[in-house]
């Protein structure tokens, strides 16, 4: 830990990164039906027939924020081969990044793809956290990032994300319970799981789970901001207990 600290001080210093230009970077994955009530073997009468295939499958979602509060875009990745307009709302956003997979986890393709199209540009270096995924660690990801993009990769201490990374800490841990209260409400008003009730559900509660205030809080509760190497122990020790 005390190492991963060291190095974030180095390059913050060696290449002049203020705050704005640190950038904390994560996948998560959402069963796309699982409300409240399944996690406790609970379901309203006469309802369970209505729940399709859909809502056994998974979407990966990408996310982005910066030290300072900000959100950059994310991606959703469906499991599929083609995008198809029904998996969507009719409002749906245009500008939201979306791909698909065998399995829909990420990949290298999609994962250089979604970097080279989305992540914030800027003529001054950048720092990038992120975990060890095998997608995020390719030589194409380092001469993109590095070479074109003035964007350094630095990658947690293998088994510290959930201590050292932000999104782990705060804004996904928010967003998923709020996503399966708003499924399962949905759930009890007769509606059935599918990607279109994902896509809609994911990002209104989006909109709360990611606000400034929770992802300024995210950081603090990751002690990146304090670079308080007894807290962040302590925080590992609690989480393995």
């Amino acid at each position: 830990i005390q190492f991963f600290f060291d190095l974030l001080s180095y390059y913050e210093e060696k290449f002049q990164v203020t705050l704005e230009r640190v950038w904390n970077l994560n996948e998560s994955s959402f069963k796309i039906g699982e409300p409240k009530y399944w996690a406790y073997g609970i379901s309203p009468v006469g309802t369970l027939n209505n729940v399709s295939y859909e809502s056994s499958e998974l979407v990966t979602i990408l996310e982005l924020i910066s030290a300072t509060g900000d959100l950059g875009k994310l991606l959703l990745i469906y499991k599929g081969v083609n995008l198809m307009e029904a998996w969507f709302p009719q409002e749906r956003q245009i500008s939201v990044p979306v791909s698909t997979s065998s399995t829909a986890f990420i990949n290298s393709e999609i994962f250089l793809s979604w970097f080279k199209s989305n992540f914030p540009s800027s003529d001054k270096w950048q720092l990038l956290l992120l975990d060890g995924h095998s997608a995020l660690i390719t030589d194409e990801f380092m001469q993109a990032s590095i070479t074109k993009a003035h964007v350094i990769p630095i990658y947690f201490p293998s088994h510290m994300t959930n201590v050292l990374q932000p999104l782990d800490r705060g804004c996904f841990s928010s967003v998923k319970p709020k996503y399966c209260t708003f499924i399962s409400e949905g759930f009890l008003e007769g509606l059935t799981p599918s990607k279109q009730l994902f896509f809609k559900g994911y990002f209104e509660k989006r909109d709360e789970s990611f606000s400034k205030r929770v992802i300024l809080g995210s950081w603090k509760k990751a002690r990146h901001l304090l670079r308080n190497i007894d807290l962040a122990i302590e925080s590992f020790h609690i989480q393995m207990n």
